[in-house]
């Protein structure tokens, strides 16, 4: 079972319905966790990860819809349940949970029409008894449908922490680099 925005569907079937109505002029897709993984090891209880999304031009925004795909990937326990909630200036409320058993995919999506402000924040996460390790993996896609194409690009700010740990390689090397210019014998002189 899936909860959407407070109503129950049985199958993802139900939810197709929502995409009909969704055309328009323009959009813009944002691929927000690309299968991104969130790990619970024995001594976590929780996992959580949030991206959000700014510089919306709501003059020429006429909805949005979030395309999802969860995946209870491995882990001890047989059903791990996992949360995705959207937060805006206009609504806050867990939109998806879904229950999955070891394996398991669940995929769907929501219209997030009339509840999108000039930013938004998604969040994924997960609970874990203590004791247990479990993995689930997120592939969320937003995608923004305008009248005509905004003055501003609706962005993904750069968060420096996140991009020091998708590039470890790249950052020690420009630390190093750093490191040698700042004390090498030439900058002394």
């Amino acid at each position: 079972m899936i909860m959407i925005l407070g109503k129950v569907f049985k199958s993802v079937n139900h939810l197709s319905s929502i995409g009909g109505r969704m055309s328009w002029p323009v959009t813009k897709s944002i691929h927000l966790f690309d299968n991104v993984k969130l790990k619970a090891e024995w001594f976590d209880i929780s996992k959580a990860l949030s991206r959000s999304i700014t510089n919306i031009d709501t003059s020429v925004l006429l909805g949005g819809r979030l395309d999802y795909s969860v995946t209870y990937t491995q882990g001890w326990p047989l059903v791990e349940t996992a949360n995705i909630y959207f937060e805006s200036s206009v609504f806050s409320e867990r939109i998806v949970t879904a229950s999955l058993s070891k394996g398991q995919t669940k995929v769907g999506a929501v219209d997030l029409t009339g509840f999108i402000g000039n930013a938004f924040d998604v969040k994924t996460s997960f609970y874990s008894a203590p004791g247990i390790w479990s993995e689930i993996q997120f592939d969320i896609w937003v995608t923004l449908g305008f009248i005509e194409p905004p003055a501003t690009e609706p962005h993904e700010p750069f968060h420096l922490w996140e991009w020091i740990k998708e590039n470890p390689i790249l950052a020690g090397a420009i630390g190093i680099g750093g490191m040698y210019i700042l004390f090498s014998p030439r900058a002394r002189s």
